[in-house]
């Protein structure tokens, strides 16, 4: 095959920005998501010490001494699908795939935010360098809240941004879910983003 063919294919398959934002998250969970193939549980530093805590919240009579004050509040994501889907699939597993679904957010992400911010060519030049933020520190110390936090915090960006070019009611619904859904896995994440967009109230040049 030759590279004409294989630019063409290429141009195929990433013809719409919907594909090439799917291509390129595919890329990035991939390398991201590839190393828990080889483990039972994540290594993830905090990450037993939360599936403990969801052992204690859900066998509440064999741990008197502590008290479970519910999941109305931020940074309780992480816990309320343990308690939910932990009964059904063991915690371990469901651990597991808390942790592939924040993988998975934070690749989509990363190239839906810089291909509405920075345009088609940044977005599949920034994709070379952002594995490292797909599996990044807050993954690997099991802070899975926060982490799945800076996803939603950047798609919530990217649909704040859409909705300033031509708003909808549908859009401006799933931005409310997400705000809320922002504040339930941790709320600090929104304020780790403010500082990327300083400087943006003067007009760019996207590319197309």
């Amino acid at each position: 095959m030759s590279l004409a063919s294989l630019g063409r294919a290429w141009d195929a398959l990433v013809c719409t920005r919907t594909r090439l934002v799917a291509v390129l998250g595919a890329v990035l969970f991939v390398l991201g998501a590839a190393p828990l193939l080889f483990v039972e549980s994540p290594p993830l530093q905090d990450l037993p010490n939360h599936l403990a805590s969801a052992t204690v919240i859900l066998h509440p009579t064999q741990y008197p001494e502590y008290v479970f004050n519910g999941f109305t509040k931020t940074n309780t994501a992480l816990f309320a699908w343990l308690v939910s889907a932990g009964p059904v699939l063991g915690l371990q597993l469901a651990g597991k795939l808390f942790t592939l679904l924040t993988l998975g957010a934070m690749s989509w992400a990363i190239p839906a935010f810089v291909y509405a911010y920075a345009g088609r060519k940044r977005a599949i030049v920034a994709t070379l360098f952002a594995w490292p933020m797909v599996h990044n520190w807050f993954v690997c110390m099991g802070m899975l809240d926060f982490a799945l936090g800076v996803a939603v915090a950047l798609v919530l960006l990217t649909l704040m941004k859409e909705q300033l070019e031509k708003a909808s009611i549908g859009r401006g619904i799933a931005m409310a879910v997400l705000a809320v859904g922002l504040w339930f896995t941790h709320v600090f994440s929104a304020a780790h983003r403010r500082p990327a967009l300083r400087g943006r109230d003067r007009p760019q040049q996207v590319d197309p």
